[in-house]
């Protein structure tokens, strides 16, 4: 008997932003940066990308549309 693959919306749980996803949020942000980009970017390009203010980040997931999976 062959596996059956499930859809992706049965696998993957997309939801609202919640405060307590910040560290998460960053955490990938930031090795998209320094990880993914790195290759096609200088490295002051790199660090003024990365920079990021935690208050703002913050602020802005809560004020706008924001989901997380």
């Amino acid at each position: 008997m062959e596996p059956v693959e499930r859809p992706l919306s049965e696998r993957v749980e997309v939801r609202p932003y919640r405060p307590e996803d910040l560290d998460a949020v960053i955490g990938i942000f930031e090795s998209a940066v320094r990880d993914t980009a790195s290759t096609d970017y200088d490295p002051a390009q790199i660090e003024a990308w990365a920079r990021i203010d935690r208050a703002r980040w913050a602020a802005r997931r809560l004020r706008g549309y924001c989901r997380v999976a």
